[in-house]
């Protein structure tokens, strides 16, 4: 995650206060302070100053350190944001040179970080296919050392260049990876240079746009809107919201009916009208199909039919830091969906996402601290993913007997687990 631009401060109040320190941590403190200035500040000019005093320290050395070669390969990375696309390559090549002379250190962070600024730099001087090449093994070896953050960066310019070049298989491919690295660390802002959440998600729905999947892009943006509001990027979020009203302008093409009448259910697609016995299943239904391709927690899904209190149980773990994400993000719709219905004075729905949020808040404070650790069998969140999962399926099945076509169309359309959704490949307009 981002450094605060205070510990720029504390490394010059260290580096006052033990001038006298070893030139080894001193060239050290350097590179923290150079690389804080670099990627937080964004003031690469002042970075290069302070770098090349770190150099300096170790100009003499006998045998050149591991932290000489980051330093000089940092320096050419400023070398590459001031113009100097020919120095920034030497440097980092030299500074590779050095790391490999340490076998303690090349095959993991300092070894990866140089090989990283040697294919940043091919890249500024237009070799595309050499730094191809180079962050893909950089990403490699990040990958079996499980060394996410590292894969994340080496992802980036890699998908950046296919998406250039127009291989949107290949651009797509590379930022799904890299989104994959982002949300296993929960990396959501790292920096201007190393991206955010939402524009890893606006670059893969960019692609997806392409390649004509609308429904896809939708609902990648969807998920990146609110948390570009969230981290206060307006500009990302601008661009977001254009896309979004490109992708969601898409007229429907069928038309569909899911609805209680009397205590049975009438379902009808493509001209057959068929009434049906009620099941659970059928509820968690229309409200996904209410709500294309927005992602809804289970838990949410047992609470929206009845008034029934959501099931208790097991006072371990109880949510994992993905459902937990789910919660926040579904927590934070309903208080939007609730303003809404407020403004419209619409009293029935805005008594149901009240009691939806009212549960939804009831499960996250018996699970505070310990999101992040596993989920138990038998928590709520469990039962549910199982049980919302297992009515869905069955509802699907007993449709498949009287409406085979809408039975597959559900069957390809449906996600479900901690998170359910209702993901459309064609566009129907449901009446619910």
């Amino acid at each position: 995650m981002k450094c605060p631009i205070g510990g720029i401060g504390w490394i010059e109040q260290a580096l006052a206060a033990a001038p006298d320190a070893p030139p080894e941590l001193l060239a050290t403190a350097r590179f923290a302070h150079g690389f804080l200035i670099a990627q937080d500040a964004e003031d690469w000019g002042a970075a290069a100053s302070s770098i090349d005093l770190g150099i300096d320290l170790l100009a003499n050395a006998s045998e050149p350190p591991p932290v000489l070669a980051m330093l000089m390969c940092l320096r050419g990375e400023c070398d590459v944001f001031n113009g100097d696309a020919k120095s920034a390559l030497a440097r980092a090549e030299a500074g590779l040179a050095i790391v490999r002379r340490h076998p303690e250190a090349r095959d993991v962070w300092p070894g990866m970080f140089c090989m990283w600024h040697v294919a940043n730099a091919k890249r500024a001087n237009g070799d595309a296919d050499a730094a191809i090449a180079i962050f893909t093994e950089c990403a490699e070896m990040a990958r079996r050392r499980g060394l996410r953050v590292v894969e994340m960066v080496a992802c980036n310019p890699v998908a950046e260049i296919w998406d250039e070049r127009g291989v949107l298989d290949e651009a797509r491919r590379f930022w799904e990876r890299a989104l994959r690295c982002r949300r296993e660390i929960d990396a959501v802002d790292v920096g201007h240079l190393h991206g955010s959440m939402p524009r890893n998600l606006l670059a893969i729905a960019r692609v997806a746009a392409k390649q004509g999947e609308l429904a896809t892009a939708s609902k990648l943006l969807r998920e990146a809107l609110p948390i570009a509001h969230q981290i206060r990027d307006p500009a990302t979020a601008e661009q977001i919201a254009e896309l979004l009203a490109q992708t969601s302008h898409f007229e429907p093409t069928q038309s569909a009916t899911l609805r209680p009448e009397g205590g049975v259910w009438h379902i009808a697609f493509n001209g057959t009208s068929v009434h049906v016995p009620d099941m659970k299943g059928l509820w968690h239904l229309r409200e996904l199909v209410s709500r294309p391709r927005a992602p809804v927690l289970a838990l949410s899904l047992i609470a929206a039919p009845t008034e029934e209190p959501l099931p208790v149980g097991d006072a371990g773990p109880m949510l994992d830091r993905e459902a937990l994400r789910q919660y926040r993000k579904r927590l934070a719709d309903l208080d939007e969906e609730l303003d809404d219905a407020e403004a419209r004075h619409d009293a029935a729905r805005h008594a149901k996402r009240s009691a939806e949020r009212e549960a939804l808040l009831k499960e996250l404070a018996r699970a505070t601290g310990l999101g992040g650790k596993p989920r138990r069998t038998g928590s709520p969140t469990e039962r549910a993913r199982l049980n919302v999962t297992r009515t869905i399926r069955h509802a699907v099945t007993h449709l498949s007997r009287a409406l085979p076509e809408l039975a597959a169309h559900l069957d390809e359309s449906l996600a479900t687990g901690v998170s359910c959704c209702y993901e459309p490949r064609t566009n129907i307009a449901w009446t619910t």
